[in-house]
C-alpha cells in the first residue's frame, strides 16, 4: 500500500507585515500592540508550500508569548489545517491545487455558531426591511463583525414598532433553533481550549454525530424535530461553504 505524503505545519510570525492598525478597545479580535506581528503557518504537502494566517490567532511578539498566552491555540490551529489538508486530498488527491487554500481555511475553521450569526445577521437586514420607522432602519451597523446577532435584534425591537410583525415565521423558527444550538454548546464557546465546534468538524461528520446525541436529550428521540434542527445547520453550512469548490 502506498504510503501518505507528510503534512507539514510550521506556525511563524509574519515580520513582513507591519501592524498598522492598533485599538486597544478590540480585545473580540485580539489585536496587539504596533510592534507585535499576526500569526501565520506554512502549511508543506508534496513538496509544494502555502503560508495563511490563523483564523484565531491574533498578533504577538513571539511565538513564546502565542505559547504563554494561548496555550491550546496552536494545537488547535494545527489540527484544523491538517483536517483541512486531509478533506482536500480526498477531493482533490495528491496533486491538490495549494493556491487558494486559505480562503477554504478561513471557511472551514470558522465555527459553527459564527457562521450561524453571520448568517441570521444577514437574513435579518432583508427581514426588517419594511420596519417602522422607516428611517431607523439606516442607523443600524449591519457590516459591524464584532456585533453580535442578539445585539442587533435586541436593539431593533427597541428601534422598530412593527418588528415582530415582519418577520417571516421560517426566520424565527431559525432564530429559536440559533439560540438552542447556542445553548446546547455554551461550556464549550465560553472555554478558552477551543473545543468549540467548526465547519470542518461538519463536513467530516464527527459535529454531526456529537449534535445528534444531545438533541436526541432536548426533543426526547423526536426524530421530526431533530432532523428540522439538523436540516437548517446543514443549509447554513453549505451556504457558507458555497464559494469552496
Amino acid at each position: 500500500m502506498k504510503k501518505p505524503k507528510k503534512i507539514t505545519v510550521k506556525f511563524f510570525l509574519n515580520e513582513h507585515l507591519k501592524y498598522l492598525e492598533y485599538d486597544p478597545q478590540d480585545k473580540e479580535n485580539n489585536k496587539g500592540k504596533p510592534e507585535d506581528y499576526p500569526l501565520y503557518a506554512q502549511i508543506t504537502y508534496n513538496r509544494r508550500n502555502t503560508q495563511i494566517k490563523c483564523h484565531y490567532g491574533g498578533y504577538f511578539k513571539s511565538l513564546e508569548e502565542v505559547r504563554e498566552k494561548r496555550p491550546h491555540l496552536l494545537s488547535f490551529e494545527e489540527e484544523t489545517f491538517r483536517k483541512m489538508m486531509k478533506h482536500e486530498i480526498d477531493k482533490q488527491g495528491e496533486n491538490l491545487e495549494m493556491k487558494g487554500l486559505g480562503k477554504k481555511y478561513q471557511k472551514y475553521s470558522a465555527s459553527i455558531h459564527q457562521v450561524f450569526n453571520s448568517f441570521l445577521k444577514a437574513r435579518f437586514r432583508s427581514e426588517i426591511s419594511i420596519a417602522e420607522p422607516q428611517e431607523f432602519t439606516q442607523v443600524i451597523d449591519y457590516e459591524n463583525p464584532h456585533l453580535s446577532f442578539e445585539t442587533l435584534f435586541d436593539a431593533s425591537q427597541r428601534l422598530f414598532d412593527n418588528m415582530h410583525d415582519v418577520l417571516s415565521e421560517e426566520f424565527k423558527e431559525e432564530m429559536t433553533i440559533f439560540r438552542q444550538y447556542r445553548s446546547l454548546y455554551e461550556k464549550e464557546l465560553a472555554s478558552d481550549d477551543y473545543s468549540f465546534p467548526i465547519v470542518m468538524d461538519w463536513l467530516n461528520q464527527l459535529h454531526l454525530e456529537d449534535l445528534h446525541q444531545r438533541l436526541k436529550d432536548v426533543f426526547t428521540n423526536d426524530t421530526e424535530k431533530i432532523k428540522a434542527f439538523i436540516t437548517t445547520i446543514n443549509r447554513i453550512v453549505l451556504a457558507k461553504l458555497e464559494m469552496v469548490s
